[in-house]
């Protein structure tokens, strides 16, 4: 309790002593206004009231008004801070509005920068491809330019150190033409590179299926030694099959005709003296190509063997040398013994 609410209670108190407060007398009430005559009314009103005073009751009423007026004053300050927050909550409300306004913009906004962020890896990736596709296309031209350069340098050092080898390409093709009755005189040097050109590419389609065939079976040495020396893989491979039209169909057609039941070294023999029968007659001839191949198969296959016997044979005689000669390396005695020879 503060000190104006104790001088307010002693001043109603010293109210109270002052100027007391009549009592209330509920039963002379009821008889003054029971009263039906004038003598009634004057022994109503002439009958004293029959409760005394009661200061405790009073006193009591006195602190339940006291405590209703905190209470009101206390529910007023509650009010008022009620409204307070009220008021501050409304503006709370209004700053989190604009606030929530503010973010949709960014978000907005972010929104159209990660579409642009988007649109422009897109187009970085499209980019980067493209620069990939090209990475590539100069990689591979790189490498048909060194595959070029590489085979252009080998035909140069071949020719270079053989040059009967390009006297014969010349005659072959010489022959070609004039067995085609085109005057070699007649034609400029580009006719002539054209159809070499155009012969070349057959030969190379020979030799390729050729190499197909020694790829998809696994020959051991010996086979492959023969069918380099009877088919079109050796060192002069470019112009063993000639410069005739049929070769490519020929080939094919001996390739496909190989009997499956036979090894794989038998299967290279076969198709050696088959391209050495080729080689062997003029292919622009039918009639002398079956001739050839009926009459003269005997003498091709038994020449064809012998030559495929002394290959073998210097072969042999190569490698007996050269394990001799690793031997004499290897053993001392045989030293001393060829030194004593020389001394003596």
């Amino acid at each position: 309790m503060d000190t104006a609410e104790e001088i307010q209670i002693g001043s109603s108190l010293f109210s109270l002593v002052i100027n007391p407060p009549h009592p209330v007398d509920p039963v002379r009430d009821r008889a003054i206004a029971a009263a039906a005559s004038v003598d009634d009314l004057a022994a109503a009103v002439s009958n004293p009231a029959s409760d005394p005073r009661d200061l405790v009751v009073e006193i009591g009423d006195l602190k339940a008004r006291l405590t209703d007026a905190r209470l009101a004053k206390l529910i007023a300050q509650k009010q008022q801070k009620l409204t307070d927050l009220e008021t501050r909550f409304r503006q709370s409300r209004a700053e989190c509005s604009s606030l929530e306004q503010a973010l949709a913009a960014e978000t907005k906004q972010r929104i159209t920068a990660e579409e642009q962020l988007t649109a422009l890896s897109a187009k970085m990736m499209v980019h980067d491809e493209v620069v990939l596709r090209v990475q590539k296309a100069l990689e591979a031209a790189n490498e048909a330019r060194a595959s070029q350069s590489r085979k252009i340098n080998h035909d140069w050092q071949l020719y270079k150190k053989n040059l009967r080898v390009f006297a014969d390409r010349l005659e072959r093709f010489h022959r070609y033409l004039t067995g085609r009755r085109q005057s070699v005189e007649n034609l400029d040097q580009k006719a002539k590179r054209k159809f070499l050109k155009d012969e070349l590419k057959k030969v190379i389609l020979v030799n390729k299926y050729l190499r197909k065939f020694v790829d998809d079976r696994d020959l051991d040495p010996d086979a492959l030694l023969l069918f380099a020396e009877g088919g079109a893989l050796g060192e002069l491979d470019i112009g063993l099959l000639g410069l005739d039209e049929e070769a490519v169909e020929l080939v094919q057609d001996a390739i496909k005709d190989l009997n499956p039941s036979l090894s794989a070294k038998d299967q290279a023999i076969e198709l050696a003296r088959q391209v050495h029968r080729f080689r062997s007659v003029d292919l622009s001839d039918d009639d002398q190509i079956s001739i050839s191949s009926e009459s003269s198969s005997g003498d091709e296959d038994e020449r064809f063997g012998m030559e495929l016997q002394s290959v073998l044979a210097k072969k042999t005689r190569s490698s007996r040398s050269h394990k001799r000669s690793r031997d004499d390396k290897s053993d001392p005695r045989s030293n001393g013994k060829h030194k004593k020879a020389r001394s003596s």
